[in-house]
């Protein structure tokens, strides 16, 4: 807001107009009294809404309308892990995850996965990656044959297989 106010003392400096009455700036601008104050609005509603100093806070992720499709994701996500041992790991911070774990999480976001609908922030945040780190990855698979989210489907139970396969 400060920058606005001293920008328009500015401007008022460099037309000659450091005191002149609203009815004189309006004539030296060439528009209409009703211009100004409409203008002079705009300028207050975008100053008010503008961020303050720093980086902004994170927002935190709304969770999805339906808790069950959370819950759902999160089991299978669980399931998944414990059918396979070491599929996803945190060392020093970074996350480590198998490319079986890869193609099980972008599965979980196919149109007719248990995360279909949810954001890539829900969906993210559902199965504890990062989402710069999801859109890694759905980057990566689309470079494969065949691109895009990979030719799995989840099963009730979590696993993995290709499709039209059940896991023994």
């Amino acid at each position: 807001m400060a920058g606005v106010i001293l920008a328009g003392r500015q401007l008022m400096d460099r037309l000659g107009l450091e005191d002149a009455p609203l009815k004189k700036v309006s004539a030296a601008l060439g528009v209409s009294r009703s211009q100004v104050y409409e203008q002079a609005k705009a300028i207050r509603d975008d100053a008010e809404r503008a961020p303050g100093p720093g980086r902004p806070r994170k927002q935190p992720v709304p969770a999805p309308d339906g808790w069950k499709q959370w819950a759902c994701v999160c089991a299978a996500v669980r399931t998944f892990l414990l059918e396979h041992p070491g599929a996803a790991y945190r060392t020093g911070g970074k996350l480590r995850a198998s490319d079986d774990f890869k193609d099980f999480v972008l599965s979980l976001m196919a149109p007719d996965g248990p995360a279909s609908g949810m954001t890539m922030a829900q969906i993210a945040r559902a199965v504890d990656v990062p989402m710069s780190t999801l859109i890694g990855w759905l980057a990566e698979s689309r470079k494969r044959p065949g691109g895009g989210l990979p030719r799995r489907r989840v099963t009730r139970r979590g696993s993995i297989g290709p499709e039209g396969q059940r896991p023994a």
